[in-house]
Parts: C-alpha cells; structure tokens; sequence
C-alpha cells in the first residue's frame, strides 16, 4: 500500500508547478463540490469518454462563483508548490503580491492549474462516470460463430 500522496510535475505558462493529491478527507469534499456544481451535467456525461467528462468539466469553470474559485484555490493551493529561485514553494503561502504577479492577467494560467489538479486528483472517478451507461459488449460463447 503506497505511504504517500500521489504527484505530478506541470509546468503553466512557464511555470513549474509540483501538485500532490488531496488525502482522501479533503478529497471527498472538493469532490462532493465540484460534483454539486455539475449538478445534473454529471448524470448526462454517463457513458462519455475521459476526454468529454474532463472537457465538459472545462465549461463548468465559467459558472464558478467567486467563492466556489476561492475554495477550489485555497484546497488545491495547500496541497501545490511552484518552483522559485531558491526552491519550491507552497502556492498557498505566497504573498499577496507574489499570488498577483503568478496570476493577475494570467487567469487561463490559473484555469490550466485547476484542471491539472482537478485531473489528478479525480480522473480515475471521471473515468467511472464515463463508464456508468456505457453498455457492455456481449461475451462470446464458444457456440457463438465468429
């Protein structure tokens, strides 16, 4: 059993960002929100493939609310590092200014960041939905012909 947290490397607009999977407590719950903003779009990208899911979650980011960007920045922020000149650096401790000069005038920057994390954290779960009503292919008997 692995005794560590899941990550991954990305660089974003020139950036080099270290992501670590959420444990499984905060994971549920940025899940359970993410989910509740979906709402009924989740149910219809049953049968999809991981492509459309993580696509139509990419639409999803233009109904976020302030506060729903602010969550989802401050969960996924304690649990990202970006490279600085002296090393990585917990997103979530940078400065205001620092925050500013990472994403002020760079919000598709930021949007990437969040899909990055958003497919690392729940893709294999994204995957599942896409195989919720996608019919089984029938198993051949050996009566069947080929």
């Amino acid at each position: 059993m692995p005794t560590s947290l899941p990550t991954q490397e990305v660089t974003i607009g020139g950036v080099q960002f270290r992501l670590t999977a959420l444990g499984s407590k905060k994971g549920t719950r940025v899940l359970t929100r993410l989910l509740n903003l979906a709402g009924p779009s989740v149910e219809a990208l049953a049968g999809q493939d991981e492509r459309a899911v993580m696509s139509a979650l990419g639409s999803l980011f233009a109904r976020l609310s302030p506060g729903d960007l602010e969550f989802f920045d401050s969960e996924f922020g304690e649990t990202t590092e970006i490279m600085r000149e002296h090393g990585y650096v917990r997103l979530a401790k940078l400065s205001p200014l620092d925050r500013d000069a990472l994403w002020a005038a760079n919000f598709g920057d930021m949007f990437s960041w969040l899909k990055s994390c958003i497919d690392l954290n729940f893709a294999s779960f994204l995957a599942g939905v896409g195989d919720i009503a996608r019919p089984a292919s029938p198993a051949k008997t050996s009566a069947q012909s080929p």
